[in-house]
């Protein structure tokens, strides 16, 4: 119950992320579809790799219920588009602003993938250099130096 209410609440707040209309959907093998909206397997497998699924024991469990996740989601978005929630300047704005937190995020994550990450001796070279700075209660301008 507890791993089912985890990929709810996780697809729920993955809404729409990654999602393309038109010519860029996503293309491939259709999981289910939605009043003839497909949800391919490939949207399914990017959630479960986000929620960091590698064990294949739970690997079908979890796209069960995954793909249920991403089956409610779907109904409450048309849903909500039929009663013109999309057309809402609320709505709007918050969509707007999730688009750029999304965009925002996936630069972060793509410049901290290739930025040099330092290693166990030169975290101990440093504290070594300023050890004022390893203290409790060191000042932010430790931080600094």
């Amino acid at each position: 119950m507890k791993l089912s209410v985890l990929f709810t609440a996780l697809i729920f707040a993955l809404a729409g992320c990654g999602e393309k209309k038109g010519a860029d959907a996503s293309s491939g093998p259709v999981a289910a579809k939605v009043n003839g909206e497909a949800i391919h397997t490939q949207n399914v497998d990017a959630a479960l790799a986000k929620a960091g699924v590698s064990n294949p024991a739970q690997a079908q469990d979890s796209a069960n219920l995954v793909l249920n996740a991403l089956l409610e989601q779907r109904l409450f978005v048309q849903q909500a588009q039929k009663a013109g929630l999309d057309k809402d300047p609320n709505v709007k704005q918050a969509l707007q602003a999730a688009e750029r937190q999304v965009l925002a995020q996936a630069y972060l994550d793509k410049v901290t993938a290739t930025a040099a990450k330092a290693s166990d001796a030169d975290v101990s070279d440093y504290y070594n250099k300023h050890p004022s700075c390893s203290a409790n209660g060191a000042s932010t301008a430790c931080r600094k130096s």
